[in-house]
């Protein structure tokens, strides 16, 4: 089996057994820092993780306009680091969303200890309050998966949605497999499908994996429905 699979087979088998409200596991503390804040709490020695690799750039995102947060990018791409978090460091601060979102990457990954991490969060929430796609992408993706202690499976629902009704690819599976998994009675199989299939159609092999595994623990109903509003969303939304 796919090592990326079974951890969803898992959660899906455990949260079968779970009776916790769908409410927050753990609270981010403070809940939203401003800008400052983060930048005196996250300084570039806190950095853990840094991929140029697979870095993108899209310049659709608010504050991607800025000649400066494209400086950043370029610096990051070669690997300059330092000199990408410092270009970024006074944009971010002053509000420009690009820049709170390409800070967060600095802070996540499988070093990243509970300093990072909420780095990591901070930034991107400052980022998706301005409506940053990919920063509720991240935000979804870091609150709804991973081993530490900042788990918030609605904010991970609310952050993920907004990104997945924008054509947010990796939201899209990221969403129809939280909402698989998490527990009763707020798990939504319906919902699951919809947004796996989304995902699937859409090219995301990954999806259709996590699908086919999903309708062991689904009715022939709720797959149909969910087969339904997987085309009527695409019908709704032609995504590019």
């Amino acid at each position: 089996m796919n090592k990326k699979i079974l951890p969803f087979v898992l959660m899906v088998v455990l949260s079968a057994m779970m009776t916790t409200p769908f409410t927050a596991l753990a609270s981010i503390d403070p809940p939203q820092k401003s800008a400052a804040e983060i930048a005196t709490m996250c300084p570039y020695s806190a950095v853990v993780a840094s991929t140029p690799d697979t870095a993108m750039y899209n310049d659709t995102e608010p504050g991607a306009n800025d000649p400066q947060v494209k400086q950043g990018f370029d610096a990051y791409r070669a690997a300059s680091f330092q000199d990408a978090y410092n270009k970024w460091l006074p944009l971010a601060v002053a509000g420009n969303a690009t820049a709170q979102y390409y800070l967060s990457s600095f802070f996540v990954g499988e070093d990243a200890d509970d300093q990072a991490t909420q780095c990591a969060i901070q930034w991107l929430q400052a980022a998706a309050a301005h409506k940053h796609v990919g920063a509720n992408a991240g935000l979804g993706r870091l609150l709804g998966i991973g081993d530490h202690d900042f788990i918030d499976l609605p904010q991970a629902k609310s952050a993920l949605l907004f990104a997945a009704e924008r054509c947010h690819l990796d939201a899209q599976f990221q969403l129809g497999s939280l909402y698989g998994r998490i527990p009763a009675p707020h798990r939504d199989f319906v919902e699951a499908h919809k947004w796996l299939m989304v995902a699937s159609t859409r090219g995301l092999e990954e999806a259709e994996d996590t699908n086919k595994i999903l309708r062991r623990f689904t009715s022939v109903a709720e797959l149909r429905e969910g087969n339904r509003r997987h085309k009527e969303w695409l019908k709704n939304n032609p995504c590019k």
